[in-house]
């Protein structure tokens, strides 16, 4: 599921989240935010469904702050079944 580049605000990430939870057997191989900031609810969301679905391989947080990315770090401790994580840092870096 590539959402790259889409004005998407924390709220899509959390109901986006939400619908990947509510069917954990989905088959999607790639989530893909690149460009978009997610904030930390959308964030949280998209992490906790990609630790439900053990199918999602590779995935693309899209633009992280130092908040962000110790989140995902702390979020993602658990998983075992993501291959390749990708992430953009806030222009004031």
């Amino acid at each position: 599921m590539i959402l790259d580049g889409n004005n998407f605000s924390s709220k899509a990430g959390e109901y986006i989240g939400e619908a990947i939870s509510a069917k954990p057997d989905y088959p999607i191989k790639k989530l893909s935010f690149t460009g978009i900031c997610l904030e930390s609810i959308g964030l949280t969301r998209i992490i906790e469904a990609v630790n439900c679905n053990k199918n999602v391989k590779k995935l693309d947080v899209g633009i992280l702050t130092d908040d962000g990315l110790k989140q995902l770090a702390s979020l993602l401790e658990p998983n075992n079944s993501l291959e390749e994580i990708s992430l953009q840092e806030t222009d004031d870096h």
